[in-house]
């Protein structure tokens, strides 16, 4: 009876799917009812807090749902052709339209892919990209060519990427080979494809100028696709190019001993903050860097919005010479990185016990006394036991050597000395009761 009761209530709160087709995507309400249970408020694909009834995007893929539908995308996929490329990023134009007009335009020489009903078609073979496997119809796969771009400043050996992604790239090493003349073969035996070499000067070179050599990167690279490694100077995208993370490629640097070599490693020092926030490359207002290849100064850190060039030295709080990216108790105040991120939220940039802007990782002094004084979070000043965070965090001061108990934290805490007084009061009344 009470099973009957349940679902007889969770139907009566259900709702019940409307006739029409509320936002406006040409499909009915009902056909959005994807677990067919008459509610359509429960089937909400990506998981956006709206539901596909009243989303105009239902897989959140950049593409309005209407839009896909009438091309024969999957409306509720995000990657409709499986090349690793979302349907958004395929639906639109996305190159930069300062590019040469041979780079910028369709394979024909016209424009698509800026309306949402007239999607981009690279290639020109009236498949458009978000179901064609080979966006630029060079003859490689979308998946194999990938994000990368790998353009060297030909004759020269410089890199030198041109804006274009690989799979959108007609001649992604820029060599005068179109890439449907070149093929992932390796005639000078160096490891790298000849699609994305530019050079032919074998295993001596360095085709991603990132100071490791292309044989070298190959035999250490950890990915399934060793070529990938010897085109990107920053393969674990953390600031810091592979070349100075693998210092000897006889005996390649892994600060943390975790198995992971700090050139594919996202925390290097294994002290729980990622050595992309560790280097210290901070643009103004916040903005992102992007790795640009300058031919005087290498690899540079440039924020694009204002120009800007963020480069080493590498932030060092403690002046240790050991780059905070390299160390694991940065602020050199006796307690791990790792054990500062007090709250456990994973981030470490929003505990600052002392409140003076300066996150307790990075900040030695993290404790404030009544009295004004600053202290190491785990000292214990006055001797009494409780450590100083301890008794700030209990409302003691931890400076007046007057023997806090510490009993917020241990000892039944600042309660207990209430509960025996009052049990105590209660006993005299009891016994001087007639």
């Amino acid at each position: 009876m009470v099973g009957w009761i349940l679902v007889y209530a969770t139907l009566a709160n259900a709702a019940p799917c409307q006739a029409g087709d509320t936002d406006g995507d040409t499909l009915l309400d009902s056909a959005e009812d994807i677990n067919l249970d008459g509610d359509c408020d429960n089937d909400d694909t990506d998981a956006d807090g709206t539901a596909n009834y009243l989303d105009i995007d239902d897989d959140n893929d950049g593409v309005d749902t209407n839009c896909e539908i009438n091309f024969g995308a999957g409306y509720l996929v995000q990657d409709t052709d499986g090349d690793t490329i979302l349907d958004g990023e395929e639906w639109y134009n996305t190159l930069d339209p300062t590019l040469p007009a041979g780079d910028y335009r369709d394979y024909n020489g016209g424009f698509t892919g800026f309306t949402c009903f007239d999607p981009w078609d690279r290639d020109s073979d009236q498949l458009i990209n978000a179901l064609d496997t080979d966006d630029d119809g060079d003859g490689h796969l979308t998946s194999v060519e990938g994000t990368g771009d790998v353009d060297c400043a030909f004759p020269a050996l410089t890199l030198s990427p041109d804006g274009i992604p690989n799979y959108l790239d007609y001649d992604s090493d820029n060599d005068t080979l179109l890439d449907g003349t070149e093929t992932f073969g390796d005639a000078d035996a160096d490891q790298l494809p000849d699609i994305w070499d530019c050079d032919n000067s074998g295993c001596a070179d360095d085709t991603d100028m990132d100071a490791v050599q292309n044989c070298d990167e190959r035999t250490l690279c950890p990915l399934a696709d060793p070529y990938a490694c010897g085109i990107d100077p920053d393969v674990d995208d953390d600031g810091v190019t592979d070349g100075l993370e693998i210092v000897n490629v006889l005996a390649p640097q892994n600060t943390d001993a975790d198995g992971d070599l700090d050139a594919y490693d996202e925390d290097d020092d294994g002290d729980g903050v990622p050595t992309l926030l560790e280097t210290g490359f901070d643009c103004p207002d916040g903005e992102a860097w992007e790795l640009t290849f300058d031919v005087a100064a290498g690899w540079t850190h440039l924020c694009p919005l204002s120009g800007t060039i963020v480069t080493a030295p590498f932030r060092d709080t403690d002046g240790d010479l050991v780059p905070d990216y390299l160390d694991n108790d940065d602020d050199d105040d006796g307690v791990p990185t790792a054990d500062e991120d007090r709250n456990n939220n994973g981030d470490w940039f929003d505990d600052d016990e002392d409140g003076d802007s300066i996150p307790d990782f990075l900040d030695a002094p993290d404790i404030t006394t009544d009295t004004g004084s600053e202290t190491h979070s785990d000292s214990d000043t006055d001797s009494d036991v409780p450590s100083d965070s301890a008794e700030v965090d209990s409302g003691d001061e931890p400076k007046d050597g007057g023997g806090g108990c510490g009993c917020g934290h241990s000892g039944g805490g600042p309660w207990l000395g209430w509960i025996i007084m009052v049990a105590a009061a209660a006993r005299g009344r009891r016994q001087t009761s007639p």
